[in-house]
């Protein structure tokens, strides 16, 4: 799924299972997630893997774009998914 920020533009992506990938494609990336004293920055081509629950907040320091890439199989509720692309 890609996503596409303009300027300073705000998007909350709550919580993502562990596994997913964040990706900046174009622009710049600034990455905050729930319980975690890191804030992440992105550069074009740089990827932030979600390590643990916890919301996650993604704002553009520029006109910008993500990718969220999907792990083959995703675990809910402790049951492994198989996840469809």
């Amino acid at each position: 799924m890609e996503i596409l920020l303009q300027d300073k533009e705000v998007a909350g992506l709550g919580k993502l299972p562990k596994g997913v990938v964040i990706e900046c494609l174009t622009g710049h990336l600034w990455i905050t997630r729930e319980g975690d004293n890191n804030d992440h920055i992105l550069h074009v081509g740089n990827e932030y893997t979600v390590s643990d629950k916890g919301r996650i907040v993604v704002m553009a320091h520029s006109n910008a774009s993500l990718k969220l890439k999907w792990p083959e199989e995703v675990i809910f509720g402790g049951a492994l998914v198989p996840v469809l692309h």
